[in-house]
């Protein structure tokens, strides 16, 4: 798994003296010395897999954080603060928030902002898959505190942010080389019934899932002629879904449509078509959050092309962006 570290430094000091005569009153915060943020990120991942060394100008995360006095109850102190990283690389919470002296502030952040999250509880946080690839997101969440009742705090915010998702790829091949007598072009690759719905804990990365469930079929589009050297099933780097950590497995839940060609003069026009279909059952193989799966489909012709159910074999699992392969045969 790739994390992306932030460290939020901010560049205050702790209120010292700030309080009036009165014990307990709240403290003054210092008003020339506003919170500001910088950033130091050693990898990232956004809605394609990519890597970056930092974050661009123009970036965006979201902050929620609550503020107690002492031994009261926290109130809400920002609410879906979205920072934006500056021309001259650099983060800033404006000119209204201040670290004061005897404050406990809990921080929960995520990333990207476009759309944005209820954070009322960043222990139940509400999130929903989107059917449509062009908008799965990767998802990016983290927590942090910091506690001013002690007088060797530092004012430094640091944030470690995880993957909240799954990512599910696919390959595939032909069983033999049948490229003399017929074509094979992938045309589509679904996950039928998968749960959309579910609720992020930021503080330990944990899912519960929605019940009753909220089912979504989940495809990519191809046309990609195949042969017998496995293929990834990427055309634009970014067709890769981000989908709810979850037990997948179901009978016919994996659906491939493909065309076959016949070769001119070589392979029987009679065996070839559009829309072919193969309905696989996937196993039983939970996924995690900020792993990679990816489902191998191997398309046996063999039997005068009786195309025979096929079966997945139990994966073995590897970190983001480099998990093992999925073999799917029939």
């Amino acid at each position: 798994m790739k994390n992306l570290f932030l460290a939020a430094a901010v560049a205050v000091l702790a209120c010292t003296g700030c309080t009036t005569g009165d014990e307990g009153a709240i403290p003054i915060p210092p008003q020339e010395n506003p919170v500001n943020f910088s950033t130091e990120i050693a990898a990232v991942t956004r809605t394609a897999p990519n890597e970056k060394a930092n974050f661009a100008n123009g970036d965006k995360f979201s902050v929620t954080a609550t503020q107690a006095l002492g031994a009261a109850a926290a109130t809400s102190w920002m609410d879906n603060l979205v920072l934006t990283k500056s021309v001259e690389g650099t983060w800033s919470a404006g000119d209204s928030y201040f670290f004061m002296k005897g404050y406990k502030y809990s921080f929960a952040a995520y990333s990207p902002t476009e759309t944005v999250l209820t954070m009322t509880d960043p222990g139940a946080v509400p999130y929903t898959v989107v059917e449509t690839l062009a908008d799965q997101k990767d998802l990016l969440y983290a927590v942090a505190s910091k506690d001013f009742t002690t007088e060797a705090v530092t004012a430094t915010v640091a944030f470690t942010f995880n993957h909240a998702l799954t990512q599910v790829r696919f390959s595939a091949k032909t069983a033999k080389d049948y490229s003399a007598f017929y074509t094979v072009t992938m045309k589509n690759i679904a996950l039928k019934g998968v749960n959309s719905q579910g609720t992020l804990n930021f503080s330990d990365g944990s899912w519960t899932l929605a019940s009753p469930a909220a089912p979504l079929d989940y495809s990519v589009d191809y046309d990609k002629v195949l042969s017998s050297a496995e293929a990834e099933m990427t055309t634009a780097g970014n067709d890769v879904l981000m989908l709810i950590p979850q037990d997948p497995t179901g009978a016919e839940k994996l659906v491939v449509t493909f065309d076959v060609a016949a070769v001119s003069g070589k392979g029987d026009p009679t065996l070839a078509g559009t829309g072919k279909t193969l309905k696989l059952d996937i196993p039983s193989k939970v996924w995690t959050s900020g792993y990679a799966y990816t489902y191998q489909i191997t398309l046996n012709l063999d039997g005068t092309f009786g195309w025979t159910a096929s079966d997945i074999a139990d994966p073995t699992i590897s970190p983001w962006k480099d998990g093992d392969k999925i073999p799917v045969n029939n």
